[in-house]
């Protein structure tokens, strides 16, 4: 296989070359879709008495961003389905 066919998924394969670091980020994103395939997104307002909400996601999801402001914490979250579904009453309202 030619260097400029690379790289290519087949499937649950990708051909690649480490050594030349062809096909890396391609990898990663394979590797990080399989490992979080049961995450959703979710942006949460915690009131601040919750502090417990905003360390527990902090250590337990993966918070992209948050924001202090009046009504308490918004993150921006992806997170596991249960916790998702644990915290849903705490979902950012849609305008």
């Amino acid at each position: 296989m030619e260097k400029e066919e690379l790289p290519r998924i087949d499937g649950n394969k990708i051909f690649m070359s480490a050594r030349d670091g062809i096909g890396l980020q391609e990898l990663l994103q394979m590797i990080k879709k399989r490992v979080f395939s049961g995450n959703r997104e979710g942006i949460f307002l915690i009131p601040y008495e919750k502090g417990e909400i905003v360390s527990y996601l902090n250590s337990n999801a993966t918070v992209s961003s948050q924001e202090y402001l009046a009504e308490g914490v918004k993150l921006f979250v992806d997170c596991r389905e249960s916790d998702y579904s644990k915290y849903r009453e705490y979902l950012f309202p849609e305008d």
